[in-house]
């Protein structure tokens, strides 16, 4: 069953009405749901699975050969869920946020300017195969920084001595995990710095991911100044310490992201009318119809003009974007000019900060 969005109004495309629907996939599952809306007459282009996970049962349906549905994703992070490709055939799929990878890089390139020796903590309990992937790439981005060392690399349930980390001189502690394995884990710091016989030892920094940095605030959980977290939203300017009002501004930055992804698929509509109005097959103009066919090609086709008009933006209101062709052969996202990146939040009494004042600069 679907329900009609009436917020979000697109233009018509070619000769018929287009109207946006919300699907739920808990019934049928990510791969059952995308099964049905391929095989509904009038699908022009998707939005979502929203879930990095759901997304990759999903997609691979959408983008069948024989009749490719074109495909934004919103909240999904993971950099393998869109097909590479090693021509001109891009898979016509674009991405609102950044991916993991960046993720890795981006805490890697903050945590380096505030400690030089690392220790890596995978969480082996909560979606291990997120965690190992960034903490991969986070060892691989530091070991590539000249002076910086990474010389403990264990998991959550794992932990080394109070003294190991003291005689090691830890500065920072990367963890891409979830929120209570993250809140245990810097709540057992802080009490085996508070355990060493040197008092005045400072504790180190500690770097958390998106798996954790919404949840753990939201639950109103006292951190302290020494905590970083990467998200792919900017932090709200909201307290911390009220866990209602800081959810209640989540929930709107995410309000604010469907907004965003209803106006570019409305450029994508206009721009598709245009493709199709250039075509002009003068036996369908005369009966007044054009396929689903036409219509997906129309938009898969504005995807890829727009890519190569690279500096050409969509303002989204607090964001613009624009999108280019990447030589992997994925279109690559940018945000106010510069390529998509991780804001960095930083713990601040009872605020969070972005520790990232010029992404285009950094």
């Amino acid at each position: 069953m679907s329900e009609r969005l009436d917020y979000c109004r697109v233009p018509r495309l070619g000769d018929k009405k287009a109207v946006v629907r919300l699907r739920d996939e808990r019934a049928a599952g990510p791969a059952g749901t995308a099964e049905q809306i391929s095989r509904e007459e009038g699908t022009v282009m998707v939005v979502g699975h929203f879930r990095s996970t759901s997304t990759r049962e999903a997609l691979p349906i959408y983008l069948q050969e024989r009749n490719r549905i074109p495909v934004i994703l919103t909240t999904e992070t993971n950099p393998d869920l869109v097909p590479a490709s090693d021509n001109d055939a891009f898979a016509p799929v674009l991405r609102l946020w950044p991916t993991d990878d960046k993720q890795a890089r981006d805490a890697a390139k903050h945590a380096a300017r505030r400690g030089d020796v690392f220790w890596v903590v995978e969480d082996t309990s909560d979606n291990y195969v997120y965690s190992h992937y960034l903490a991969r790439h986070f060892v691989e981005s530091i070991l590539e920084t000249d002076g910086k060392r990474v010389v403990l690399w264990t998991n959550n349930h794992s932990l080394p001595s109070p003294e190991t980390l003291s005689r090691y001189g830890i500065d920072i502690v990367f963890f891409p995990g979830g929120w209570r394995n993250a809140l245990v884990l810097v709540q057992a710091i802080e009490h085996s710095w508070e355990s060493l016989e040197d008092a005045d030892e400072e504790p180190p920094n500690i770097f958390l991911t998106d798996a954790a940095a919404l949840r753990l605030m939201s639950q109103g959980a006292l951190l302290p100044n020494r905590v970083f977290m990467t998200h792919p939203l900017p932090p709200p300017d909201v307290p911390i310490d009220d866990a209602e009002v800081f959810e209640a501004a989540v929930l709107q930055a995410y309000a604010d992201l469907a907004d965003d992804a209803c106006k570019i698929v409305t450029r994508l509509l206009q721009d598709a009318n245009l493709f199709l109005q250039s075509r002009g097959n003068w036996l369908l103009d005369f009966i007044g119809y054009q396929s689903v066919h036409d219509a997906r090609l129309a938009v898969a086709s504005a995807m890829d003009t727009l890519a190569e008009r690279d500096l050409e933006e969509i303002d989204a209101g607090g964001v613009t974007y624009s999108f280019s062709k990447g030589d992997d052969g994925r279109y690559q996202t940018r945000h106010n000019g510069c390529e998509a990146s991780f804001h960095v939040w930083r713990v601040v009494g009872s605020a969070v900060e972005d520790a990232v004042e010029d992404p285009c600069a950094e």
